[in-house]
């Protein structure tokens, strides 16, 4: 027969179960990618020396923040958006300026995004989903390669799992305060690259059905005394979600709209007006 205190031992474990493997892979991470980084010392593609050269860039214009500066970091560059390299910074600030401790931003992304990833696979099938869940993204190669590169996609799927996360988390907009974190980080994952939202079409649509929310509006319809007040709390706290997204992510894409379109649009990136500023 378990006592309670075996009982409240096991239940403790549980919780702590997929923290234990979300720390344990992360250090892993760590260590394996600060040893290949410092023993290969050869770099390979376009994008990389372009995003170090941005996140320098944005570490001399944040060394004294201000309001002019953060608008500056925000508005920049007109054809990258600027979260991922302006997020070195704080490794700049902790070990220095180096492109092997940019690249170990990627671990921070790594803990955002198995977090994330586990909460999705709790909220869909319990805790044990989860942790198959984080198991799976931890191990898969190409992930585990990418961690080592300064590119933006790293920092995207984790910033699209932790929308998808609190997407799941508000409850269809029932609750308010997950509903504020989903906006803020629909915004932030919307300044990480900007085709970020055809990553996020998917999730929500699903969400959308998996939460019932088109019966319910069916039903509101049919019964608009009775629901009348659900749903105004519904659409407040879905318009605050969006209102706290889509603004920080609007003072990029108004401003730069043109210039994306056009590299969107496959203008040669070299050529005059391309894709990359001059």
């Amino acid at each position: 027969m378990t006592t309670p205190a075996a009982h409240q031992r096991t239940k403790w474990l549980s919780r702590l179960a997929p923290w234990l493997l979300v720390g344990a892979f992360v250090l892993f991470y760590a260590v394996t990618n600060w040893q290949w980084l410092t023993d290969n010392v050869t770099s390979t593609g376009w994008d990389k020396p372009s995003h170090l050269a941005r996140s320098l860039h944005y570490d001399q214009l944040l060394s004294q923040p201000s309001i002019r500066s953060l608008f500056t970091v925000v508005v920049g560059d007109p054809v990258r958006t600027p979260l991922f390299p302006a997020s070195a910074t704080i490794m700049y600030r902790l070990f220095g300026r180096d492109p092997d401790v940019a690249a170990m931003v990627n671990i921070l992304y790594l803990a955002v995004a198995l977090a994330a990833t586990y909460g999705i696979g709790r909220r869909w099938g319990g805790p044990a989903l989860g942790l198959i869940a984080i198991a799976l993204l931890a191990i898969f190669p190409m992930y585990y390669s990418m961690s080592r590169y300064f590119y933006l996609e790293f920092a995207l799927a984790a910033m699209v799992a932790l929308t998808v996360y609190l997407l799941l988390a508000t409850d269809g907009f029932e609750r308010r305060g997950m509903s504020l974190l989903f906006g803020l980080s629909l915004g932030l994952t919307l300044l990480t690259k900007r085709t970020s939202a055809v990553f996020l079409v998917g999730p929500v649509l699903t969400v959308i059905l998996i939460f019932g929310l088109l019966p319910l509006l069916w039903k509101q319809i049919r019964r608009i005394s009775e629901l009348r007040h659900t749903w105004r709390r519904l659409l407040r706290n879905a318009a605050l979600a969006l209102l706290i997204g889509l603004v920080p992510a609007a003072i990029w894409y108004l401003p730069n709209a043109r210039r994306s379109t056009a590299c969107i649009w496959a203008t040669p990136s070299f050529s005059p007006g391309g894709c990359w500023p001059h």
